[in-house]
């Protein structure tokens, strides 16, 4: 329970720090706005979220769970320190062939359900990154045509595959930047927080500007490649190390380890060791905070430095009600023409006449 941001997994990490990181997939996320926009109306929208979110809930609790139990079988006979298996990433699968080795059926069901929910989940981003990139980047370059349906589809394939293809390569590059979950975050990180905010700051801020967006959103990415690199950089070099939780080999059989206990090394270098910078050791489960947080401080003081707006001119409609109530009436109130009344509307045939 420790609130402390350079402890690397504590409660306030999860509850805190992944908050913004799932609000930043849920709310933000072209295939989860994909989503949102096919339902009728904002109420079955609304019920979509929530049966998402307890889900999710499940889902978590189920994995957190399954943690626990595979701590609590292996605690004693660690199956990395005895090179059973090379990573913390394939512990699932060796619990599952484990546990479930004579159950026929069973693993090979457990490995299935696992490809069909990653190739769902690929499809989906694969098919909105294609359909993004087409829009944005080709579709304004080509000619109308009759056969403009088909020829998008054509070319959206191909950026499929082009996009499945250096998906495949960057493989080689994860593997080396530890487990999966961590590896995922630190790479959300770079860009999640300055997206959250640069959205929040044209909802939320009404005196935001497009400089003072634009500048928060840069400073924000750029910190956080800064922050990323560096805390890699120092774990590479052996000054920041997490120690994972005791293990020992002592009640394995069949092995030539015995009664061997895993030795750990400490976070905290010797001394005479060169430190690392305080900001490299924060929880990478507040990345998606730090950017966030930077991307909206940067863009509202640079809003307010280079001319904020003047929130008589805003548009009101484009702010939730609860901002709304806070924003001065306008310079000029919209009048429909219906409601003014006739003798105030000019006609210029009979002003010519007149003259």
């Amino acid at each position: 329970m420790d609130p402390s941001p350079f402890v690397r997994n504590s409660f306030w990490g999860m509850s805190v720090g992944m908050t913004i990181t799932w609000l930043t997939g849920l709310g933000i996320n072209q295939s989860s706005v994909q989503r949102f926009l096919s339902v009728p109306n904002v109420k079955e929208a609304h019920k979509a979220m929530a049966s998402m979110g307890i889900s999710i809930v499940i889902v978590k609790w189920v994995s957190v769970f399954t943690g626990l139990i595979m701590y609590a079988r292996y605690h004693k006979c660690d199956p990395i320190s005895t090179h059973v298996i090379s990573r913390s990433d394939q512990l699932l699968p060796y619990y599952v062939l484990d546990v479930a080795a004579n159950i026929p059926g069973l693993p090979g069901l457990f490995l299935a359900g696992l490809v069909s929910a990653g190739l769902s989940t690929m499809s989906a981003a694969l098919n909105t990154v294609a359909g993004t990139i087409y829009e944005d980047f080709i579709d304004s370059w080509l000619p109308d045509s009759s056969d403009k349906e088909n020829r998008a589809a054509r070319i959206m394939k191909i950026i499929v595959v082009v996009i499945g293809v250096i998906c495949m390569v960057m493989v080689f590059v994860v593997d080396r930047l530890g487990d999966i979950f961590r590896a995922s975050l630190v790479l959300h990180g770079i860009t999640a927080g300055a997206m959250l905010g640069i959205f929040t700051l044209g909802m939320l801020v009404p005196w935001a500007t497009s400089k003072g967006v634009i500048v928060g959103g840069i400073t924000s990415m750029l910190f956080m490649i800064w922050l990323i690199v560096g805390a890699q950089v120092n774990m590479v070099q052996k000054r920041l190390v997490y120690p994972p939780l005791p293990m020992s080999t002592e009640n394995c059989l069949n092995h030539t380890v015995f009664n061997q206990t895993t030795t750990h090394t400490d976070d905290i270098p010797a001394d005479g060791e060169e430190k690392p910078f305080v900001l490299f050791t924060i929880s990478f489960m507040y990345y998606s905070l730090c950017g966030f947080l930077i991307s909206m401080v940067i863009g509202t003081a640079v809003s307010f430095m280079t001319g904020a707006n003047d929130l008589r001119e805003v548009e009101r409609n484009h702010f939730p009600p609860f901002v709304q109530r806070f924003l001065p009436p306008k310079k000029y109130t919209e009048v429909p023409m219906h409601a003014i009344p006739t003798a105030l509307v000019v006609n210029p045939e009979k002003e010519k006449l007149n003259l």
